[in-house]
């Protein structure tokens, strides 16, 4: 069973950068501001005023040399971060879709950092660590930091790993470009992942991609996301195969009746493992990213289905007649907590990692990140195995519910968690990500018996 940590906010990494020190045509992270979890950062270097980490080259090959370069907004700059727990992060480069890496897993100072195939491995987890108002960024295994070579200020200089020591060579400021987002699925046959998401104002040229991570081919699918309130994507460009809607007008004059654009393959297919990058463009150029992405396809059981980053998340079922809402208060807690952290330590969730009170078995971390998981209090025999739709303003979801807080593991916190609400609906981190609302309250109802496989 999961306790509930006491109102910790669904992202863990805390930016506390001060003010704009010319890195960026972007304005820097501002104090206390929370580092979106799948944003899309640059990571200006306070070795240079205007450099930035960079793939050389622009490439996308396994090996290709990080280094420093002037700051230019081009993909190869731009890396997106997503939490691996409470703590670390991998660092996926939307354009080649690969992590950041340290070279054959070494710890010695000067040890190559490079663009590899992303694998779990513990050389391409950081831990983000406020350093003079910025960050250093420290490698989980070697507990090193990503260094400028010799705090050289030049072009090419390589990004290595070396003894953290607090100077400006190790120093990075993270600047927010835009966001990805991730659709899952309960169904282990059909999930997609954003691998880009980009949109070049000046040239009013969006890209964007998504890769089908499930284990089958998938037909009939379709892209739906939102550009800025009053913006409109144009029929002038559409991707081969795709129809774009809805739309005023006709032909490649017409334009989508508001900020939502949708593009369908009605009659394409994606194999497993495939990915897609198409184009679109827009009557704008005053944004640099598309947000609240949601990826389906037709041949796709659906039930369960969530998106990621803020906006609308609809789930299949909240829209049934005659809903009985109640109040609950939202927590979260890690099912795969990082050893020493206080979800470990003050909360037990070592204990349990990847055990859940309705399943039987352990669960693996990718069951964890591929579920929608939720953790009720005082209910949980009335609501075992349940689905239910939660809400907070627009933002729905359907979470199955695995698990139960126990105020014996923590000292009484669901009961204080739960407060005055009905509910206490603890969401596991990675489901909480997917919500993407702020722990307190929210409403809730009952579904009844899940429609997935469970626990399977």
């Amino acid at each position: 069973m999961k306790v509930s940590r006491a109102w910790i906010a669904a992202s863990p990494f805390v930016v506390v950068a001060a003010c704009s020190n010319g890195h960026s045509g972007q304005a820097p992270t501002e104090v206390g501001e929370t580092l979106t979890n799948d944003g899309i950062y640059t990571f200006p270097t306070l070795v240079h005023a205007g450099s930035c980490m960079d793939v050389a080259g622009g490439s996308t090959s396994n090996g290709a040399q990080i280094q420093e370069w002037t700051c230019n907004g081009t993909g190869a700059q731009k890396f997106q971060a997503v939490a691996l727990d409470s703590t670390y992060y991998k660092l996926v480069n939307p354009q080649s879709g690969k992590c950041l890496d340290i070279y054959g897993a070494l710890t010695a100072d000067g040890t190559k950092v490079e663009l590899w195939t992303c694998n779990g491995g513990s050389n391409q987890a950081f831990q983000f660590v406020s350093s003079n108002g910025y960050f250093k960024i420290v490698g989980k295994q070697s507990g090193k930091c990503l260094d400028v070579a010799g705090g050289n200020a030049a072009d090419g200089t390589k990004v290595q790993l070396w003894t953290c020591n607090g100077s400006n060579a190790q120093t990075w400021n993270p600047t927010l470009q835009g966001s990805t987002t991730t659709t899952t699925t309960t169904s282990s046959s059909c999930s997609f992942a954003v691998t880009q998401n980009t949109y070049e104002g000046p040239n009013y040229w969006g890209t964007m991609g998504f890769k089908n991570t499930g284990s089958t081919s998938v037909s009939g699918y379709q892209v739906t996301f939102n550009v800025p309130s009053g913006v409109h994507c144009t029929n002038d460009t559409v991707p081969s195969g795709a129809v774009l809607s809805p739309l005023t007008g006709s032909g490649t004059s017409a334009y989508t009746t508001s900020n939502t654009c949708t593009f369908t393959w009605a009659n394409s297919s994606l194999a497993a493992g495939a990915t897609l990058t198409f184009n679109y463009s827009t009557d704008s150029s005053n944004f640099t990213a598309a947000s609240n992405i949601v990826i389906t396809a037709s041949s796709c059981s659906t039930t369960s289905s969530s998106t990621t980053t803020g906006g609308t998340t609809n789930g299949t079922g909240c829209d049934t007649p005659n809903l009985v809402w109640k109040s609950a208060n939202k927590t979260n807690f890690t099912s795969y907590p990082a050893p020493g952290s206080e979800e470990c330590i003050l909360y037990n969730g070592c204990l349990y990692e990847g055990l859940f009170a309705a399943c039987s078995t352990q669960k693996s971390l990718d069951w964890v990140k591929s579920h929608n998981i939720a953790s009720v209090f005082p209910d949980f025999s009335t609501l075992k195995l349940h689905d239910l739709c939660i809400k907070s303003g627009t933002t729905m979801m359907v979470v199955i519910v695995f698990d139960e807080c126990a105020d014996s593991d923590c000292s009484g916190c669901c009961t204080a968690n739960k407060g005055s609400a009905s509910e206490l609906i603890d969401l596991e981190s990675y489901t909480d990500a997917r919500f993407g609302v702020p722990d307190g309250p929210i409403q809730w109802a009952d579904l009844g018996p899940t429609t997935t496989s469970g626990c399977n």
